[in-house]
């Protein structure tokens, strides 16, 4: 009966860091900004320096978007009017950090 047990526990506990890996939850970053477009953000060709060197270090620290960190990036589309309501929805989605891009405002 003990043998029994025993090869049941070792079932048992060989399927748990399976299940426990699927059920883990992404670390989220929202990346916000007041004026570029969702596609700008993410790699592409317009994406701009700051941006690339930030996505670049979170590689080379070893997140990788869909695999270790999810990334959900916002715009308020360079509507002034929009960025209090996108702080709100930014806040509610309650990612982990924050990081935001501000727009080089240029005086009259």
């Amino acid at each position: 009966m003990r043998r029994r047990e025993f090869v049941a526990s070792l079932a048992g506990a060989s399927t748990l860091p399976m299940g426990a890996s699927a059920q883990r939850k992404l670390p989220l970053l929202a990346m916000v900004h007041p004026s570029n477009p969702v596609e700008v953000m993410s790699r592409s060709p317009s994406l701009s320096e700051g941006n690339r060197a930030f996505l670049d270090e979170l590689t080379r620290l070893g997140y990788v978007e869909g695999e270790t960190i999810r990334i959900d990036r916002w715009t308020a589309g360079g509507k002034a009017e929009r960025f209090a309501a996108l702080a709100q929805e930014v806040a509610k989605s309650r990612p982990d950090v924050i990081h935001v891009v501000s727009a080089r405002l240029r005086s009259i």
